[in-house]
């Protein structure tokens, strides 16, 4: 699920590139800071989130909440304050 996550990050940010070059390359470290944060609060919490979910529901819904909860991450990542506990934002 990792690589869907990646990929949705590089498709958001490539859509509203421009032909400068030091916007280019801004937007290109914003996305490799965004995937590196995404990234490593994945590998952190997924398994315990998956399994609270589960839980609470069906493997199915399980995974299907636990998809929708990282794309939101991704999809807005203004709404994480990065000072806050992150499985408590969650």
């Amino acid at each position: 699920m990792l690589s869907i996550i990646l990929k949705q990050i590089d498709g958001l940010f490539a859509a509203g590139t421009t032909s400068n070059d030091n916007c280019h390359r801004n937007k290109t470290a914003t996305i490799n800071r965004h995937a590196a944060v995404v990234e490593a609060l994945y590998k952190k919490h997924s398994n315990e989130i998956y399994h609270y979910i589960l839980t609470l529901s069906d493997p199915t819904s399980a995974e299907d909440i636990s998809h929708q909860l990282w794309l939101k991450l991704i999809e807005q990542p203004d709404k994480y304050k990065h000072l806050s506990n992150f499985r408590a934002y969650i």
